[in-house]
């Protein structure tokens, strides 16, 4: 069993987001995207998480797969619409760097 907070996401929209994980740090920065909307992305963000989570994914991995999400639902019209082609281009566009 841990004690303490394992995991957390400080999200800074589109200039990212920081990252707490068993201790570590890590600064993301999300792809540049002409951004349609940012209604939802909050809510695709932390389903990356749960989805990388689930998939048992490296942190790292993780956070590109939710940042990716994000960005994917911020190209489209409404809440929750996200491509998985997008997705999978976007993650290789997400920058994670770690702060300690």
């Amino acid at each position: 069993m841990h004690d303490g907070i394992q995991l957390f996401v400080l999200s800074m929209g589109s200039q990212g987001a920081l990252v707490g994980h068993n201790g570590e740090i890590f600064k993301v920065s999300p792809p540049i995207v002409e951004a349609i909307n940012s209604v939802g992305c909050g809510d695709a963000l932390v389903a990356g998480f749960a989805i990388g989570i689930a998939r048992g994914m490296r942190i790292t991995d993780m956070i590109k797969l939710a940042t990716a999400t994000a960005a994917s639902n911020a190209l489209h019209h409404g809440a929750g619409i996200i491509n998985k082609v997008e997705v999978e281009d976007l993650i290789k566009k997400v920058k994670v760097h770690k702060l300690m």
